[in-house]
């Protein structure tokens, strides 16, 4: 059985009211996206500046950082997530910064969407669908709402060789992170080799637009990981997709 959403729930209930009025708000919210913006101006540097004209989709939208980011900037944001709590959440932070950023509580293996969206950014969500007949789904959902012209950014983390674990995780040949919840172990993260994303994608029908290895991990993602030299963490891989 999926364990995603009771996951996705639990890692925002530390989440208080007062959190979410207070100016650790917005560093949390500078620091949770800090990668995303960073592989976002590197490409536009690369290709030039993404055109606000387009509609954007934020996909595993949390808190709605990326989404706060590109509104602030014109475009038109709409943010997904299965977690009701963290959506809820979104709802009040874009409302204290008055920007109008629509989210809507969504599971993109469970559900359609029927709207277009020119550019969709796969907020840290890719490597969380640990399974790949949930993957299979989301590419399902991802074909509903892109067209030719669309472009999909995917910023993931992927296997390296000297990666290493801590007491509580469960790493299968499969690419399967298991995590031990409550006693028991869960599929928690997909960390894939490189060149097996980039054939998953291909088979579903997407195009190889960007694709750039960084030989660190880019964001923060394991609490338990805090102090860790980054040569026993996985690896980023950042790559952009169209129909």
């Amino acid at each position: 059985m999926r364990s995603y959403y009771t996951q996705a729930n639990d890692s925002y209930s530390r989440f208080t009211p007062d959190f979410l009025t207070s100016k650790n708000l917005n560093v949390y919210l500078e620091q949770n996206r800090e990668s995303l913006v960073d592989f976002i101006e590197k490409y536009e540097k690369q290709f030039g500046a993404l055109s606000t004209e387009k509609k954007l989709l934020e996909l595993g939208c949390g808190l709605g950082g990326l989404s706060l980011y590109f509104s602030k900037r014109g475009f038109y944001t709409l943010g997904i997530d299965q977690s009701d709590l963290a959506i809820s959440m979104a709802k009040e932070i874009s409302k204290q910064n008055a920007l109008f950023c629509k989210y809507r509580v969504m599971d993109v293996c469970l559900s359609r969407l029927e709207e277009k969206f020119d550019l969709l950014f796969d907020s840290h969500l890719f490597h969380c669908l640990a399974l790949k007949e949930d993957r299979l789904k989301y590419y399902e959902f991802l074909t509903q709402v892109m067209d030719k012209n669309s472009r999909l950014f995917i910023e993931t983390m992927v296997f390296d060789k000297k990666m290493s674990f801590p007491v509580g995780y469960l790493m299968q040949d499969n690419g399967v992170l298991y995590k031990d919840l409550s006693g028991k172990y869960v599929p928690y993260r997909a960390i894939l080799e490189t060149h097996e994303i980039e054939s998953e994608l291909i088979e579903a029908g997407f195009k190889i637009k960007y694709f750039y290895y960084h030989s660190e991990l880019s964001f923060d993602l394991f609490c338990e990981y805090k102090g860790m030299c980054h040569e026993s963490l996985p690896k980023t891989l950042r790559i952009v997709v169209s129909r």
